[in-house]
């Protein structure tokens, strides 16, 4: 029996020894998998290209490993040459799997560079971002965010911030994060600012195509003037097959200033249908530009090339919405509620350069319903003909379609609208292709056929429209 017990004991012993080992064994490998992973990410730039990681140095242990790197500015935003190290990051790693994650790491960032000491007189040697990460099995990689509170004063001037807390949650091409910061004070020469509940929300369904979601919120922003409260700003960029729509919105729940209150206040603007492949090499030319150089001719053609594929295969631009209500207090009390829109839809072509006369579409209108308007403004409003009394305040709306546009219901001048339209059409199809769209020299635009709009001179203060 005893010797059953023991044997017993020495293959439990045996298991215990090997799986102990493989368990080492994972963590070795997991000690130069993090140095393979970090090597290729150093010496290449990062993001839009403005930053780069660079001086690695890294330090493999058995089980652990530690290491820093330096954050560098790069050179389009510092004009030439290399940018400056602005922050020197550490990190320790612990690769040893346990259930809480395959790997853990404590990471934390401070200021280098020549801005170092500077910033350390103000806010402390210890002052530093940090956080505690986690390398799930999933190969999802999530970490929170810690920087502490700022509390600066000195002659007069005082600075005070809480504590901002976040998280970061990446895997495959996904990123969420939030970030979330109580208030903010400052004052300066008598004059006070305070905001209040910032917060910061990303949710991305592929970060490095600048997919997905963001919104950046504040509860309150206060100062001697006024406040202003539930403002909300919110930017969208969704892909279907080889299109992207984006959208941008703006809103402010309440405005209180002296005599002036307003409250939701509401902008939203929307491109939808664009060329996917385009507008990713537009962006890529704007961010490739170092200024305070100018586009190279390659950069200029690339850019050219691309943007006549964009407006050639059609896209729709619109405002949504535009609107609020607003109150004055200030002598006789009047409240003005504004509701507008606008679409502009342009349609694919296969022709030689940009039609807008075949191609736009466009339509809007607004209102504005007002209480205790003066009759001095109202006739002011109307004096130029472009928009219409309603019972309660003013309106008006154009459309144009196949090169005509009415305005409130009515035509408006054919002659002016041609020669805006055309003047437009050559002016971006030139862009697009000077030598075959070149346009007309000073002096000799007299040979003209009798009746043909001069698109090389519009009035900029065309009729008003017919009645």
């Amino acid at each position: 029996m005893a010797a059953s017990v023991a044997k017993a004991g020495l293959i439990g012993g045996a298991a215990i020894a090997v799986l102990g080992g493989v368990w080492l064994g994972t963590g070795i490998v997991g000690a130069r998998e993090a140095e393979a992973r970090l090597r290729p990410m150093v010496d290449h730039p990062l993001g839009n290209g403005q930053w780069r990681l660079v001086n690695l140095e890294h330090r493999a242990g058995v089980v652990t490993s530690e290491g820093s790197v330096d954050l560098r500015l790069e050179h389009a935003l510092t004009g030439t040459g290399e940018g400056p190290v602005v922050a020197r990051i550490d990190y320790q790693i612990s690769h040893l799997p346990l259930p809480t994650g395959l790997v853990r790491f404590h990471w934390s960032v401070k200021p280098a560079g020549d801005s170092a000491d500077a910033v350390s007189k103000v806010l402390g040697p210890d002052f530093k971002m940090q956080g505690d990460g986690r390398v799930m099995a999933s190969g999802k990689v999530a970490t929170d965010m810690r920087l502490p509170e700022i509390a600066l004063a000195k002659d007069g001037d005082s600075l005070k911030m809480t504590p901002l807390s976040g998280s970061l949650v990446v895997k495959g091409s996904t990123l969420t994060a939030q970030w979330r910061l109580a208030r903010i004070e400052q004052s300066s020469q008598g004059e006070s600012v305070s905001v209040e509940g910032v917060a910061v929300d990303v949710d991305m369904t592929d970060y490095k195509e600048g997919v997905g979601t963001s919104l950046l919120a504040f509860d309150k922003i206060v100062t001697a003037s006024g406040a202003i409260g539930g403002i909300k700003l919110l930017g969208q960029a969704a892909d279907h097959d080889d299109r992207r729509d984006i959208r941008l919105a703006a809103s402010v729940a309440t405005v209180q200033a002296a005599n002036v209150t307003a409250k939701d206040l509401a902008f939203e603007i929307a491109a939808k249908g664009l060329d996917r492949q385009s507008l990713k090499t537009l962006i890529a030319v704007g961010n490739s530009l170092k200024p305070p150089s100018t586009a190279t001719l390659e950069q200029l053609d690339t850019a050219r090339s691309a943007a006549a594929v964009l407006l050639k295969k059609g896209f729709s631009l619109s405002v949504p919405h535009l609107g609020g209500a607003l109150a004055s207090a200030a002598g006789k009390p009047q409240s003005a509620l504004l509701d507008a829109h606008v679409s502009l839809d342009l349609a694919p072509t296969t022709g030689n350069g940009v039609s807008l006369a075949a191609q736009l579409t466009s339509q809007g209108a607004f209102s504005l319903a007002v209480s205790g308007m003066l009759k001095e403004q109202r006739q002011m409003a109307l004096a130029q003909g472009f928009i219409t009394a309603t019972p309660d305040g003013l309106a008006a709306d154009y459309a144009l379609a196949g090169g005509k546009l009415t305005v409130n219901g009515h035509p408006y001048d054919p002659a002016a609208t041609g020669a805006l339209l055309a003047a437009a059409e050559l002016q971006i199809n030139h862009f697009l292709d000077p030598q075959a769209f070149p346009l007309a020299e000073p002096g000799l635009g007299d040979d003209k056929t009798e009746g043909e709009p001069d698109v090389t001179q519009v009035d900029s203060a065309p009729p008003p429209p017919n009645r």
